[in-house]
């Protein structure tokens, strides 16, 4: 078996030096951006003109798919979580006042019964 040798040089900058030796900047390499490329100003344009006719639910292309990857970035789980006392305390408020108004409807009732 044949061994080889490598040599490594290493050479070190202080940071003055190395603001002269590397440049830094970035550059864009290839064209310039086509027509066809979006800015986010377009994209919300045309998703203002789309809104209507996307579909509420799919798994792409619709309304529940932009929630889904938005989710990625931004935690609308999190807010659903922080709101859902908040949603339980309505329905139980509901179901009382619906309670409340059979009582009333029942006291109606024997009232007008009683008096005639």
């Amino acid at each position: 078996m044949e061994r080889y040798s490598v040599e490594f040089n290493k050479r070190v900058y202080n940071k003055d030096s190395f603001q002269n030796v590397v440049d830094r900047s970035f550059r864009e390499f290839g064209q310039e951006p086509s027509e066809s490329v979006k800015t986010v100003d377009q994209f919300f344009q045309d998703y203002e003109e789309l809104f209507y006719r996307i579909p509420a639910t799919g798994s792409i292309n619709s309304h529940q798919y932009l929630v889904e990857k938005s989710s990625q970035l931004y935690q609308v789980d999190r807010d659903l979580i922080d709101i859902q006392p908040l949603i339980d305390e309505i329905t139980a408020l509901k179901a009382q006042n619906v309670e409340y108004q059979q009582t009333i409807v029942e006291l109606r009732t024997q009232i007008a019964n009683n008096s005639i």
